[in-house]
Order: C-alpha cells, then sequence, then structure tokens
C-alpha cells in the first residue's frame, strides 16, 4: 500500500515484483535488469525507477481487486526478518542520491523517536511535545500516502491495523535496516551478505 501511494503521489520508489507488470518493450529499451543481478534484493523496485528516469512511459498503479497478486507472508518471525534485512540490502545500490539521503533521514528521523522515548522516560518531560509532534507528523504522513494510494482498499479494519502497527514499525525497521545494511541474511535456504 506504501508502494501505491508513493506511485500515486509521483514518486515511484518501492513496489512489490509479484505485483508489477511492464511492456517487454519498455524492459529492453532500458536494458532489463542488467544493472542489478548481482543484487538478493531490488530488481524489481530498480527497474521501476530506471523506467520512470529514464523514459517517458508513466508508473501507475492498477486499483482493481482482481489484479492483486497473493503472496505468502513470513512465517515465523526469523523469516520475517531475514526478509527486511534482504530489502534493506539494497539501499545502498539506489542511483539517486536523493533518494538515498531521503532514507538516511527517515532513520535518523525513526532513530530520534526511540531517543525521544527514552529520554522522555528518564525524566526529560519537556520532549513530550516533540515526541507527540514527531509521532503525529509520521502518523498522518504515512495514513495520507497509503490512503492516496490504495483509495477503496483502506477499510475502516485495515485502517485500525494501520494504526496499531505503526510504533511496531520503528524499531523493526532501524532493527533491519542496520542488520540489511552490516549483516548477512537467509534467503531461500541460502545465507547471502551484501
Amino acid at each position: 500500500m506504501a508502494g501505491a501511494g508513493l506511485i500515486g503521489s509521483g514518486w515511484p520508489l518501492i513496489c512489490n515484483g509479484a505485483n508489477i507488470a511492464y511492456r517487454k518493450k519498455v524492459f529492453n529499451e532500458v536494458g532489463g535488469l542488467k544493472d542489478n543481478l548481482h543484487l538478493a534484493s531490488g530488481d524489481d523496485e530498480f527497474l521501476m525507477q530506471k523506467i520512470a528516469r529514464e523514459t517517458k512511459y508513466k508508473i501507475r498503479f492498477c486499483p482493481e481487486r482482481e489484479a492483486v497478486v497473493l503472496t505468502e507472508p513470513s512465517n515465523t518471525l526469523k523469516s520475517f526478518y531475514n526478509q527486511r534485512k534482504r530489502w534493506a540490502s539494497k539501499s545502498l545500490y539506489y542511483k539517486d542520491a536523493g533518494l538515498k539521503v531521503r532514507l538516511i533521514l527517515i532513520f535518523l528521523f525513526y532513530a530520534g523517536l526511540i531517543v525521544q522515548t527514552v529520554m522522555l522516560l528518564s525524566g526529560f518531560y519537556y520532549l513530550a511535545f516533540t515526541l507527540l509532534a514527531s509521532l503525529l507528523i509520521k502518523v498522518v504522513t504515512e495514513f495520507l500516502i497509503v490512503k492516496r494510494g490504495t483509495g477503496y482498499f483502506l477499510s475502516e479494519k485495515k485502517t485500525v491495523v494501520f494504526l496499531m502497527t505503526e510504533l511496531f514499525q520503528v524499531p523493526y525497521i532501524l532493527i533491519s535496516a542496520v542488520g540489511g545494511l552490516f549483516g548477512g541474511f537467509d534467503w531461500k535456504e541460502r545465507n547471502l551478505r551484501r
């Protein structure tokens, strides 16, 4: 849903390989996947970004329920963590320097949420306002991106789940990012390193 929201906002940055389609002509025009065959993750995103960057073709999200391809979620916490580390491992290979800077700023923002929380719990009560403001900015911004990209997909029930997962997202993003940049990960019964 975040990928759909970013595409709808004119920033095609992330996508899911199970749910993308492209013309063979466009694939060949940009050289296909040749630039990133050495990576364990990101071929779908790098292809979409390359099409957006190097051609005049438009990137669109198809908001039809019948077009959604379902994939099995990770069935253990370990496989979920390895999946997220694998996804994070590609971040240094983005061609767009501006995107890299934005990712670093997002990481620092999330780290700041943790630091503010720890400091607030340690008696720095004046941080209550900045922590609340930061959380509000995060939740509202991400909700608007997801809402814009998904339209009617975001039912009332999913909105509640979205709000519940917002806090869990902060530590898992930080842990996965560090793990993806500096550690290995298991994928399809193979141990890989970035």
